[in-house]
């Protein structure tokens, strides 16, 4: 019999110490069988239970939406059937515009003309969502084929049991995730296709390109870079060139929706606008962000740049550049941590690259708890925002925000530090990029 390729009780004190439950982490002379339930089968058993509890929480407020924030089940998948106008036969972009990514706007567009009614329209999106996150529950292990129980953090994920199907994130991550994998396996035209693919879904999975450039300098890859990125702008303009031609003023719809947007609540800047201490008053020019929605995304934009440089210095300066994935996920964490907009939805963008960067168990269970705690916070503040009567006060959403902000910002440093102490003799996501470093 073969050694068992993961004992995930043997890396992780967290799991070893649930094994007690079940007799305690595996020995040293344990070994594996072949059998029907291997590790990926059961974490796409697992994705799919998590999934369609978040499916069978939210389905209620398809057919009444007016208590949704109130209930914790409002979704945009919901609203747009009626906000968009696909209950009158409209058509996204052609008959009106959306605050949506042109790649959002076609499948909206796609299932509201066979979609009846805003429950079916739900439960449809809600399907391709869910093969969109078993499709990154498979590449997360594929990517890890000694250590496939990793793939367990995104199966799991707390985050997808209550926003899952808030939004069309989904795509976006299994898009960019096939990109990051056909990096590792050298497939770079096929991944500069995903990332502009992803792109055309939503915005961050241009933001991997980054990581991508600095680490091809540094291993004098540019011509495999080059070739990935123009896959990825070639293939960002044919999909949203011909909406562009045809309806360049509602194309452009999200990209001024984007723009003008104000800050949302747990964000850097609303936890610095409406600070606890401070009596809901703000600190200092942060409570002017408020209203300034041009200063706003002046200074998030300028601490994003500090950001970039922060990324760079790490890949180009220090003895040994992070993995990939590493970088990606300081990256993308970084835009989170300082951008005006900060939805609860979003952090779903870091889940599979947390779990390749660093498959640790209870510091991520601890920033999960922050975003499913967030989550509650932020319904009950819409609640009251729409003038109902709010469980939790006024101040638990930037108390909330405050818990997230910091246990991301610790997940980052806890990724820094693994960084700068690793002996690693290989890029497992790198491609090729990897050689370079054996």
């Amino acid at each position: 019999m073969e050694i068992c390729p993961d004992a995930p009780s043997r890396r992780d004190k967290f799991v070893a110490g649930l094994s007690e439950l079940i007799g305690g982490p595996a020995g040293a002379h344990f070994a594996g069988r072949r059998q029907f339930w291997t590790p990926l089968r059961v974490m796409l058993i697992l994705a799919i239970g998590v999934f369609v509890a978040n499916v069978a929480t939210h389905v209620s407020c398809a057919s009444d939406q007016e208590d949704a924030f109130r209930d914790a089940c409002y979704t945009d998948v919901q609203a747009a059937y009626d906000s968009y106008g696909l209950d009158e036969g409209l058509i996204p972009y052609q008959d009106s515009t959306i605050d949506q990514p042109f790649g959002v706007g076609l499948m909206i567009g796609v299932i509201g003309q066979v979609a009846p009614n805003t429950t079916v329209f739900y439960l449809l999106t809600a399907f391709m969502l869910l093969g969109a996150w078993l499709t990154v529950v498979v590449l997360v292990a594929q990517a890890r084929p000694h250590h496939p129980w990793d793939a367990a953090m995104v199966a799991a994920a707390p985050t997808i049991f209550v926003v899952g199907t808030m939004n069309w994130d989904l795509l976006a991550i299994a898009l960019a995730s096939l990109a990051l994998y056909c990096w590792s396996i050298q497939r770079l035209g096929w991944a500069g296709i995903f990332i502009g693919l992803a792109a055309a879904v939503k915005f961050y999975p241009l933001l991997l390109l980054y990581p991508l450039l600095l680490l091809a300098v540094r291993a004098r890859r540019m011509p495999e870079f080059v070739l990935t990125f123009c896959s990825a702008f070639s293939t960002w303009v044919a999909v949203n060139l011909p909406a562009y031609l045809m309806y360049p003023d509602r194309w452009s719809g999200y990209f001024s929706f984007a723009s003008e947007r104000e800050i949302s609540p747990g964000s850097f800047w609303s936890i610095g606008a409406h600070f606890p201490f401070t009596k809901g008053k703000g600190w200092g020019w942060f409570a002017d962000f408020r209203y300034d929605v041009g200063g706003a995304n002046d200074w998030s934009n300028a601490l994003f740049c500090l950001v970039l440089i922060g990324v760079a210095v790490l890949i180009l300066l220090t003895p040994r550049p992070p993995d990939l994935a590493a970088a990606c996920f300081m990256l993308v964490a970084g835009f989170l941590l300082f951008h005006k907009v900060w939805s609860p939805q979003d952090s779903l963008w870091l889940i599979p690259l947390l779990a390749l960067a660093r498959p640790r168990w209870v510091a991520f269970i601890a920033w999960q708890c922050s975003e499913v705690f967030y989550y509650f916070a932020w319904n009950q503040f819409m609640v009251e925002q729409e003038g109902g009567q709010a469980v939790f006060p006024t101040e638990a959403v930037t108390w909330a925000g405050l818990l997230r902000w910091l246990a991301l910002a610790t997940l980052c440093g806890l990724v820094l530090r693994d960084v700068l102490s690793s002996v690693r003799s290989e890029d497992l996501d790198g491609g090729v990029l990897d050689a370079k470093y054996q």
